[in-house]
């Protein structure tokens, strides 16, 4: 990720160049003080492995929860906070949920009805992975943790 401050038009023109030479599709994102382009990939099969042999880890080791109820937990601690980030995809979420209970949006989560981790790039999904590796490492869960996450 790139993040770049674009205060002149010359720093607008290098930052125009750089786009036009990134590998389709990209992300933008900017805010008042700051300018984020990077490109993005699809989430990796074995990164969507180590995510669900993550939620098989967490349950085996509770014993008190299922493969899909920890999916459904993580999906919504986790994973919907990254995906509210996408603007389109908030906007359904938030509609499409709206007055539901914990209960009600866990099992949302567990459906796949929303494309939660499937629809992350690279990097959402990393991120994702790192916050629930990050809650359960520490707790004394077993959790499969190769090398390269990306």
């Amino acid at each position: 990720m790139q993040a770049r401050p674009v205060i002149t038009a010359e720093m607008g023109q290098a930052l125009s160049d750089a786009v036009v030479g990134m590998t389709l599709p990209i992300s933008i994102r900017w805010s008042k003080d700051n300018l984020d382009c990077h490109e993005v990939k699809k989430r990796t099969i074995p990164q969507n492995s180590l995510l669900h042999k993550n939620f098989k880890e967490i349950a085996e080791h509770f014993g008190d929860r299922t493969t899909t109820e920890v999916k459904g937990e993580s999906h919504l601690r986790w994973g919907v906070p990254i995906r509210l980030r996408n603007e389109q995809w908030a906007w359904l979420w938030e509609r499409a949920t709206k007055g539901l209970s914990y209960e009600q949006l866990k099992a949302v989560c567990e459906s796949g009805s929303f494309a939660i981790s499937s629809g992350m790039d690279t990097r959402e999904l990393k991120e994702y992975i790192d916050a629930l590796q990050g809650e359960y490492l520490p707790m004394g869960v077993r959790l499969s943790v190769p090398e390269d996450r990306s």
